[in-house]
């Protein structure tokens, strides 16, 4: 599983990972899209390096030498054993972006092929790694969006509407919220005021208006800070509750744009390790807000659903039915997956991802287990899977032939 890690500065250019300090963060991607992090630091070996990073995440051992070589080649220009620290690039290849997560020093940047290996795997169940939605939007598209809206909300004859509206000081606290959020620096600190202002008036927008404020939230969860005060203060106020009762209903009644980004929310969650166990508790309540969403034919509602599906999976796969609600709750997410397998949005046409990432969250929650797997054949999920793979090529075809295989 992927932990949170904060970005670069502080610390004399060392970036940190599972709460330790490295002076390099490798990007390690394993298949469509999803990566891993590998920490080293100068002076280290780096087939040991190697060697720790394929035991830890049940990696073939068949990687060791290409891992170690990858490594070798990205420090060669770092005197080993100095200490100081090494330069990183900054490229995130979850976005394709420039990223200061991924920065521990200013230096030139680097093409993409130097900092990232890529090992495609023909074996897509279970999924071990979960993905996420890293991508900040433009602060400036977001902040005119927010306003046109608040300022809707705020000349609303509807007194109830018209409360919710922001006034110049929250508006002002919004605005470095967005930006702390969406500029990725993990060593930026939210305004504390904007907890607050989330819990009082953003989340209580009308559905139709709350998908930007949800597109800032989803970056928000990412900050270690806001993670940290979203855990110490959930009794007060929990955000996956309040998103998903926010974005709760059909396809009728929460336009795709709020239901892609609560799904975001969600997915996201389970990025920075404090999130990550607050989310782990609350999944129910973000599977109820999820359930409906294969009946949208907005493909960016399927990919967020079966991302969503797929990080419970791997979530329960490594901690247990009982940290999720139970036995209920896998069931939950198994129906949900089914729900999707079955619907419209499998077809020829279908979101690739979208359908690989369902098929991938199945088998890991259904494999090794009979009382899953017979749960899941009264979900009719094996037909389902032989449909899939009759009408899919590549991955789609190889997991759907994997998991009807389970059974």
């Amino acid at each position: 599983v992927v932990d949170g890690t904060g970005g670069g500065g502080g610390g004399g250019g060392k970036t940190m990972l599972n709460g330790k300090e490295y002076d390099q963060v490798f990007d390690i991607e394993i298949d469509e899209g999803v990566v891993l992090k590998c920490g080293y630091n100068n002076g280290d070996n780096p087939f040991s390096v190697a060697f720790d990073f394929i035991q830890e995440h049940e990696l073939p051992q068949d990687h060791l030498e290409e891992i170690a070589k990858f490594i070798e080649k990205n420090v060669q220009n770092v005197t080993l054993g100095a200490g100081g620290p090494a330069p990183t690039q900054g490229f995130d290849p979850l976005t394709g972006g420039h990223n200061a997560m991924y920065e521990a020093a200013p230096q030139v940047p680097a093409t993409p092929a130097q900092n990232t290996i890529t090992f495609e795997s023909t074996q897509h169940i279970p999924k071990k790694a979960m993905v996420f939605f890293e991508q900040p939007g433009k602060v400036e598209a977001v902040d005119k969006k927010i306003g046109e809206f608040n300022q809707s909300l705020v000349t609303s004859p509807n007194e109830q509407i018209s409360g919710l509206g922001m006034n110049l000081e929250e508006g002002a606290t919004f605005r470095n919220m967005l930006e702390a959020s969406f500029n990725k620096d993990s060593m930026t600190r939210p305004p504390q005021e904007c907890y607050t202002l989330l819990a009082n008036k953003l989340l209580k927008w009308p559905k139709e208006n709350l998908f930007p404020i949800l597109d800032v939230l989803r970056m928000l969860v990412l900050n270690p800070y806001a993670a940290k005060q979203f855990v110490s203060n959930v009794e007060a106020f929990n955000v996956i509750q309040a998103v998903a009762q926010a974005a709760a209903g059909s396809a009728a009644e929460v336009p795709p744009p709020s239901k892609i980004m609560a799904l975001r929310v969600f997915v996201n969650s389970f990025r920075n390790s404090d999130m990550r166990g607050l989310m782990g508790q609350n999944i129910a309540a973000a599977l109820a807000c999820a359930q409906g969403s294969a009946s949208y034919t907005n493909a960016q509602v399927q990919l967020g659903y079966a991302s969503l599906l797929l990080d419970v999976a791997v979530y329960e796969k490594e901690m247990g039915a009982t940290t999720i609600g139970g036995d209920a709750v896998v069931q939950a997410a198994i129906s949900g997956a089914a729900d999707f397998l079955k619907s419209d949005a499998v077809g020829a046409g279908g979101n690739e991802d979208a359908i690989f990432r369902a098929i991938c969250a199945t088998g890991t929650l259904v494999m090794g287990d009979q009382g899953r797997l017979a749960y899941a054949k009264e979900q009719q999920i094996p037909t389902a899977a032989q449909k899939i793979s009759e009408v899919h090529k590549g991955k789609v075809k190889e997991a759907a032939a994997q998991l009807k295989g389970l059974f």
